[in-house]
């Protein structure tokens, strides 16, 4: 069981008018919505829409984050 902190690394998904995505994003206080707690904030892709977490077996999607990902060296789970 992985104990919430902020800077984990998510997956979170994103509803667009053609679907949805599903990003990586690091858990964070949102800025303007510090009564949300730890919340999916700012994707490694720079998404701009807003995100919600998904569930923990759900798979990042996004190509940007993917690439993003393997660049850095993470994993989903880790900080």
């Amino acid at each position: 069981m992985t104990t919430d902190r902020s800077g984990l690394l998510v997956a979170a998904t994103a509803a667009y008018s053609r679907g949805s995505r599903v990003h990586a994003s690091p858990l964070t206080h949102a800025p303007a919505r510090p009564d949300l707690g730890l919340t999916p904030w700012n994707p490694l892709c720079a998404s701009t829409t807003t995100i919600h977490r998904a569930g923990p077996d759900v798979a990042v999607d996004c190509g940007t984050c993917l690439a993003v990902m393997r660049r850095r060296n993470l994993t989903l789970n880790t900080t």
